[in-house]
């Protein structure tokens, strides 16, 4: 099937250098703006771990200065800008921007497909000391200050294709545009040759800069109110559903396999953003069922709880059984001071304008 695409991925590929040349010769306008602008982005479609990544800005930022997130809300049955508050359904502005207001109430959310135009109203509306654009590196009509790019670890060194036969949004040398590169879902305790390596697959420019993150697990989080998180350790008599709808699973279920705590672990899997009907909760709810053993429970990613959320899920799915497990990121061996040091420099150099 690969092959018989590639026609068609070089066609798209002539396209987006088309597109980036002018971009970069300034035939199409790109807008710079005085709040200091970070985004978030990546090269491949899906699974690169955008969302932990931009909630550890938020982390990083939303003590000392005003945020603001903006996404496209991919997968939304809206159109326009969009505020995200509390009671949003993820079904009018995406999962991934419901999670940021759902896990941050007091930072400013937004979706719009234009990226300048949702800059724009934000910074009349809000007056935000920083902004952070979630998946935006291919939004070029936006030139932020400070351009974040997100590489898998186990991508580095692999022959890749451009859509439609492969994942790739435009060619990897679009890495140059880069100011930070962060290699993520790298296994903790990487060598000094694994180190080499992907410095030498990124063939990293001096002023670019280059750090190895991992995915860190956080307890178990009930969806029943007043029920307590739960730690692995205490999972060690149950058997386990796991219902995920991410675009890369994999790191999920090692991780879950690796704990060697359940009796037994069922994979429920969805394609990235699926929209959960309540026919597909009744799905889930029977396959539950036939779960022999009594001592079960369901877990699933945040991300996908923010689209069961928005359903009757509790008239399906009994509260007390299902859970959803946050995700984190940390950085590689004492690079966190010097990742967070870059981040607030460049912040901290516009305020002084």
């Amino acid at each position: 099937m690969r092959i018989l695409l590639l026609p068609f991925s070089l066609i798209y590929g002539l396209i987006i250098r088309l597109r980036n040349w002018f971009y970069d010769i300034g035939i199409y306008k790109q807008h710079k703006f005085s709040t200091p602008v970070i985004s978030v982005g990546n090269i491949k479609v899906g699974g690169t771990g955008k969302t932990p990544h931009t909630e550890y800005l938020i982390r990083l930022l939303r003590n000392k200065y005003k945020v603001a997130v903006l996404s496209r809300g991919y997968g939304r049955n809206t159109k326009g800008f969009l505020y995200v508050n509390s009671d949003s359904l993820s079904a009018h502005c995406g999962d991934e921007p419901k999670q940021y207001k759902s896990v941050f109430p007091d930072i400013i959310v937004a979706v719009c497909e234009s990226r300048v135009q949702g800059i724009e109203k934000i910074i009349a509306e809000h007056k935000p000391e920083v902004i952070l654009l979630d998946d935006a590196f291919q939004h070029r009509s936006v030139l932020p200050g400070l351009n974040i790019l997100l590489v898998e670890f186990f991508q580095l060194n692999r022959r890749q294709f451009l859509l439609p036969a492969g994942d790739l949004r435009e060619p990897f040398s679009g890495r140059k545009r880069a100011d930070v590169i962060i290699c993520s879902k790298s296994p903790s305790g990487l060598s000094i040759e694994e180190q080499h390596r992907i410095f030498s697959a990124l063939s990293v420019r001096n002023d670019q800069s280059v750090f190895c993150s991992s995915l860190k697990y956080a307890d178990l989080i009930p969806t029943k109110s007043g029920e307590r998180n739960v730690k692995f350790s205490q999972l060690s008599e149950f058997e386990i559903m796991v219902v995920s709808g991410i675009a890369n699973p994999a790191p999920l279920h090692d991780y879950l396999r690796g704990q060697n705590v359940f009796s037994g672990i069922t994979m429920l899997q969805y394609s990235d953003h699926y929209p959960y009907s309540s026919k597909d909760l009744r799905s889930i709810r029977e396959k539950f069922d036939n779960i022999a053993n009594p001592k079960k429970i369901i877990i699933t990613t945040q991300k996908d709880w923010m689209r069961i959320e928005g359903l009757e899920w509790s008239k399906i799915l009994d509260a007390k059984t299902l859970y959803y497990l946050p995700v984190e990121i940390e950085f590689y061996k004492g690079e966190e001071t010097s990742f967070d040091q870059l981040i607030l420099n460049y912040v901290k150099r516009h305020e002084l304008h």
